[in-house]
């Protein structure tokens, strides 16, 4: 059971803090909910039927298992620093973690230790399906996100609106900037989008460029 544990945990871990794919995307849509729940009762039932000296032993974690555990925790912490708020603890919730804001009940801000959502953008229209799901849905993207998409698409035509001005691009490569994925971290602290809407809603779909 500790071996699975350690199995399943270390496939969830890598996959939450190493740049998000198509494939991982998938594996991270479904995995969690097929595998959790299941493994989480077998885990509390082994823990409450077995004697003391077999408890001691589900419950023993070895120094592996102690990393694997301090990356979850720096990773849920991660949001609040504004390091990484997609691939967290908040996903699918309403929590917002942006430009040192956050509606935690607890926590009254967050400590901001990057500026990636500085100037998030609204997607007005776009020849791209992923990116009118948010002018669709009603959700900003953070600038780096939507640069670290444009620059495996340059030749998406999108009209979207940054600091209050409107640009419209027949090409995104029309931008250099635009075009450009930025520095390589970057792929491993994605920023999740933000919902236009007060209260925010719980995001409902993976949206492409987070």
């Amino acid at each position: 059971l500790s071996l699975a544990w350690l199995l399943v945990g270390t496939v969830l871990v890598v996959l939450a803090v190493t740049p998000l794919t198509p494939n991982s995307n998938e594996v991270l849509r479904i995995l969690p909910f097929v595998v959790w729940i299941p493994f989480g009762l077998a885990f509390i039932c082994a823990l409450f039927l077995a004697r003391a000296p077999s408890r001691e032993r589900i419950m023993n974690v070895n120094v592996f298992g102690v990393v694997l555990i301090a990356i979850v925790c720096v990773n849920g912490v991660a949001p609040y620093l504004e390091l990484k708020t997609a691939q967290g603890f908040n996903m699918y919730s309403n929590l917002l973690t942006a430009a040192g804001e956050t509606n935690h009940l607890v926590i009254p801000r967050t400590l901001p230790m990057r500026d990636g959502y500085e100037g998030p953008v609204r997607i007005i229209e776009s020849s791209d399906a992923g990116l009118e799901l948010y002018a669709d849905l009603g959700y900003l993207v953070a600038y780096p996100e939507l640069r670290r998409f444009l620059s495996e698409r340059p030749d998406t035509s999108l009209t979207y609106e940054r600091f209050g001005q409107r640009i419209s691009l027949s090409r995104a490569r029309e931008v250099s900037e635009l075009v450009d994925s930025g520095p390589w971290w970057w792929r491993f602290l994605p920023l999740r989008s933000l919902d236009r809407q007060t209260p925010p809603r719980c995001q409902a779909v993976f949206l492409p460029a987070l």
